[in-house]
C-alpha cells in the first residue's frame, strides 16, 4: 500500500535522516535510479496528485494559503498545465523542472507528516461548535483587533 511505503520512509527519515520514498515517476523499470525522470512522466504523476488534492479542496487550500507550507507545495506547480497561452517559460526551464522534480519526494513526506500531525490533534478541537461572534470580541482571523474593527467592518 502506498501510504504504508510513505509512512515507512517518513519513519526512516525521522530516525536516520534518510528519505528513501520515491514516487512512481522515479521508479520506471529498467531505468537507473540516478537518471532523471522525463518531464512528461512527472507531469502525468503531478496531474494525478492534483486530482487527488481536489477531493479535499479546503484542506489543500489551507496549506497553499499558509506561507509556512507554500514551499512544500511549490515543486508541484511547475508541472501544472498553464492555461495562459501568453506564458513563455524561462530559458532554463528544463533545469528548473529537474530541480523541482527532485524535491517532490521530500515534499510528499512532509505533507504526510503534516497530515499525521493534524490527525493526532485531540478530537475536541475538531468538534468545536461555532458561536456567533460579538462585535467587541477578538476577531477570529487572529489579527488581535476587535471583530468590529477588522473582519466585521461593513
Amino acid at each position: 500500500m502506498l501510504s504504508a511505503r510513505i509512512d515507512q520512509s517518513l519513519r526512516r527519515l525521522e530516525a536516520e535522516r534518510i528519505g528513501d520514498y520515491r514516487p512512481a515517476f522515479q521508479t520506471t523499470e529498467g531505468q537507473p535510479t540516478a537518471s532523471k525522470p522525463s518531464h512528461d512522466a512527472v507531469k502525468t504523476w503531478v496531474s494525478g496528485f492534483w486530482r487527488a488534492m481536489a477531493l479535499t479542496p479546503a484542506d489543500w487550500h489551507a496549506l497553499a494559503a499558509d506561507e509556512r507550507t507554500q514551499v512544500i507545495i511549490a515543486p508541484f506547480v511547475g508541472f501544472i498545465d498553464a492555461a495562459d497561452e501568453a506564458f513563455e517559460p524561462a530559458a532554463d526551464i528544463d533545469d528548473r523542472l529537474d530541480e523541482v522534480a527532485a524535491e517532490i519526494p521530500r515534499a510528499i513526506l512532509l505533507l504526510r507528516k503534516i497530515a499525521q500531525l493534524r490527525a493526532s490533534r485531540p478530537q475536541a478541537q475538531h468538534d468545536v461548535r461555532r458561536t456567533k461572534i460579538g462585535r467587541n470580541d477578538p476577531c477570529p482571523c487572529g489579527s488581535g483587533k476587535k471583530y468590529k474593527r477588522c473582519c466585521g467592518q461593513a
